[in-house]
C-alpha cells in the first residue's frame, strides 16, 4: 500500500482482509498487489515477475475494506492465471537472486467474496448491502446473506444474484449457491465479475 492516503492502520486493515479471505502474504511471490491511496483517485496496481504489469485500474472511492476486497478478488483472479497463491503487499520486487519459498494455495472455496456496493444503487438497496458487507466481514454470514437477499428485493441489480451465492457457498448451500451464480451469469454476462462467477462455478462443481 501506498499514496499520500496510505498510513500503518490501513495496512493493518488490509491485511486483515487478506488473511480472512485464506491469503499468506509473502515478500518473495513472484505477484506483487499495490493499492495507491489518494484523494478522490484510488488505484490497484498488479504486477508479475514473469508477466509485467497484469492490472492498473483506478478504483471508486470505496471504504478500505471494500477497496481490499476487491483487490484481494482481483488478486485471486490473477494468481489462476500465474499458477500462485501468494500475494506480495507493495515494496520493491526481490531481485532474481531472491530465493522463493514454496507457496501457500488459498483454501478452497474461500477465496471469492461478495462484490463491493456500487454507487449507482438506490440508497435503501446501498444500505442493506453496507450491512452485508459489514457482517461478511465479521463473518457472520446467515446475516451477509440476509442482508443482501432484502438489497435484492429492495433493487433488482443482478451484483446481489452473486452476493447470495458466495455467502451460500460459506454456508455450505452449494445447490442454492450454484443456482443464484448461474442466475448471475445469465442476467450479466459481461460484467467485470464474470470471471468470477465463472471461478465460483468451478469450485461449486469440485466441491
Amino acid at each position: 500500500m501506498t499514496g499520500p492516503d496510505a498510513n500503518s492502520g490501513k495496512h493493518e486493515r488490509c491485511i486483515r482482509v487478506a488473511q480472512k479471505r485464506g491469503f499468506v502474504i509473502n515478500p518473495a511471490a513472484g505477484l506483487r498487489v499495490t493499492l495507491v491511496l489518494r484523494p478522490g483517485l484510488n488505484r490497484l496496481q498488479i504486477n508479475s515477475q514473469r508477466r509485467g504489469e497484469v492490472l492498473n485500474q483506478q478504483k471508486p472511492s470505496w471504504g478500505m475494506e471494500q477497496l481490499c476486497e476487491d483487490a484481494m478478488a482481483q488478486a485471486t483472479l490473477a494468481l489462476s492465471q500465474e499458477g500462485t497463491a501468494s500475494v506480495s503487499p507493495a515494496g520493491p520486487a526481490p531481485g532474481p537472486s531472491a530465493p522463493t519459498p514454496r507457496p501457500a494455495r488459498a483454501p478452497r472455496g474461500f477465496a471469492l467474496g461478495p462484490i463491493p456496493p456500487g454507487a449507482d444503487l438506490q440508497p435503501a438497496a446501498r444500505a442493506a448491502a453496507d450491512h452485508a458487507v459489514v457482517a461478511w466481514q465479521g463473518a457472520r454470514f446467515e446475516a451477509a446473506l440476509a442482508a443482501f437477499a432484502e438489497a435484492a428485493r429492495l433493487q433488482n441489480d443482478p451484483q446481489f444474484l452473486f452476493d447470495q451465492a458466495v455467502c451460500e457457498q460459506r454456508l455450505g448451500r452449494n445447490a442454492e449457491a450454484f443456482a443464484h451464480t448461474q442466475q448471475f451469469i445469465a442476467r450479466a454476462p459481461a460484467s467485470p465479475y464474470r470471471p468470477y462467477a465463472d471461478q465460483l462455478m468451478n469450485e461449486l462443481g469440485e466441491e
